[in-house]
């Protein structure tokens, strides 16, 4: 049998267990988590709507299509589910949402300027609120450079699939930090 001092040990090793955050889950403050599953969510559809003009006056829907040109991926390795680091996910966050706004900043001009301004309003956005809970939680950022040098081409062609890729890449950049926030 157990005595009363046991008892208690076990009870306050579970509370401490309950409370914090799983395997794979940034937060345990849900204010924080809704909060940004609707940033995420309205960054992905802003995302999906500029993609889809793409796709209507370009004809890429997908980017299989534009294999023969790449950007280098936003890494979120210490996001997944085998691997996940709640501070190394949190830095790789943070640094990833700078990288793709620096991205979203450096788009040329063939979509609407107020949406891409809004779409990085956005990112700011979240950037911040990510920024907050690090602070809150005692996480500090490792900080990397910027991963990729954006194509230089003046052809508009490129310009067109350097914007897909990187709204491509900011859509299944959301999808994962939303997937993160459920």
């Amino acid at each position: 049998m157990f005595s009363l001092r046991d008892f208690l040990f076990i009870l306050c090793l579970s509370l401490r267990v309950l409370s914090a955050p799983l395997p794979g889950v940034l937060s345990a403050d849900k204010e924080f988590l809704q909060i940004n599953k609707e940033f995420s969510r309205k960054i992905i559809r802003d995302a999906e709507r500029l993609i889809n003009d793409l796709c209507r006056n370009e004809g890429w829907c997908e980017k299989s299509q534009l294999t023969f040109f790449q950007l280098q991926d936003v890494p979120l390795d210490q996001c997944q589910a085998g691997s996940f680091s709640q501070e190394g996910c949190f830095s790789q966050l943070s640094n990833g949402l700078m990288e793709l706004q620096r991205r979203v900043m450096a788009m040329p001009g063939h979509l609407p300027k107020e949406n891409l301004q809004r779409l990085e309003k956005d990112i700011s956005d979240l950037f911040v609120n990510i920024q907050e809970e690090m602070e809150a939680q005692g996480i500090t950022a490792q900080n990397s450079p910027s991963q990729t040098s954006l194509p230089t081409s003046t052809s508009t062609f490129h310009q067109k699939a350097t914007m897909f890729l990187i709204l491509s890449d900011l859509a299944d950049f959301m999808r994962t930090l939303h997937s993160l926030l459920a």
